[in-house]
C-alpha cells in the first residue's frame, strides 16, 4: 500500500482510512489509528525496506508492507519508540559514554567556525573524519562517541552529525547557538544536547537492528 507523508502525521486521529481498515482485517479489530501510525513508522525503518525502496523514500508517496500477524507487534512497538525519541529528542536520555575533554582555560562553547570532526590519516594516506571525536570548540571535545551513533542517518547525516553541521555561530547576523533557549542559561546543556543526539542515534540503530524482515513476499 502507498501512503502520503500526511498519513503518519503527529496528530492521533490522522491515519489514512484504507490503512486502518486493512490493518484491522489483518491484525484484529482492536487496532487503533495510533497503532497504525506507529506500525507504519516502524516498517518504514526496517533495513530491508530501506534498502529496497531507498529511491521512493525521497518522494512523498511511500510504499509500506503488511507483515505477517506474528510480526505486527514488533513493528508497532518499534515505531512507537522511534517516533517518540525522534520527535522529542530534546528530552531523550543523555548518553554518558562519550568523554568530555576540556583543556585548561577552555570554555564550553562552539568554535567560531562551528564544530569539527577530528581528522585522521588512514593507512592509505587519505585524510578522513574520525566520527568518534567531535571538536566542539577550542580545547573542548567529545571523545569515544560510539560508531553505532552514526548507523542511522537522514539525508546522509546521523543526528549528532546534523548538529555538528548546523550549529554554527553567525556573527554577522548576531546569532549564537548558545542563545538557544534550550541551553541559554547553562552552556553545559549544549554538551547534554549532543549526548542526547548520540543516544537517539544509538538507540535507533539498536531498535532497527532488532526488527524482523518486513518484506516477506
Amino acid at each position: 500500500m502507498r501512503i502520503g507523508l500526511e498519513g503518519i502525521a503527529p496528530s492521533d486521529d490522522v491515519v489514512v482510512p484504507p490503512a486502518l481498515t486493512e490493518a484491522r482485517l489483518r491484525y484484529g479489530p482492536r487496532v487503533s489509528p495510533v497503532d497504525v501510525r506507529h506500525y507504519i513508522y516502524g516498517t518504514l525503518h526496517a533495513p530491508d525496506w530501506r534498502e529496497r525502496f531507498a529511491e521512493e523514500a525521497e518522494t512523498s508517496a511511500l510504499r509500506f508492507p503488511w507483515v505477517p500477524p506474528a510480526d505486527y507487534s514488533a513493528f508497532r512497538d518499534a515505531g512507537a519508540e522511534l517516533m517518540f525519541i525522534h520527535a522529542d529528542y530534546d528530552n531523550a536520555p543523555a548518553r554518558q559514554e562519550p568523554v568530555l575533554e576540556v583543556e585548561e582555560g577552555a570554555e564550553i562553547r562552539i568554535g567560531k567556525k562551528g564544530m569539527r570532526w577530528r581528522r585522521v590519516k588512514t593507512g592509505e594516506g587519505v585524510w578522513e573524519d574520525d566520527l568518534s571525536c567531535l571538536e566542539i570548540g577550542e580545547g573542548l571535545r567529545l571523545t569515544g562517541i560510539p560508531i553505532e551513533a552514526h548507523d542511522y542517518r537522514v539525508a546522509g547525516y546521523s543526528p549528532v552529525q546534523w548538529a555538528a553541521k548546523n550549529l554554527i555561530p553567525d556573527p554577522e547576523a548576531g546569532e549564537d547557538p548558545l542563545r538557544d533557549p534550550r541551553w541559554a542559561d547553562n552552556p553545559t546543556e549544549l554538551v547534554c544536547h549532543l549526548r542526547r543526539l548520540i543516544y537517539v542515534g544509538c538507540r535507533t540503530a539498536e531498535i532497527i537492528g532488532g526488527l524482523p524482515p518486513s518484506l516477506t513476499g
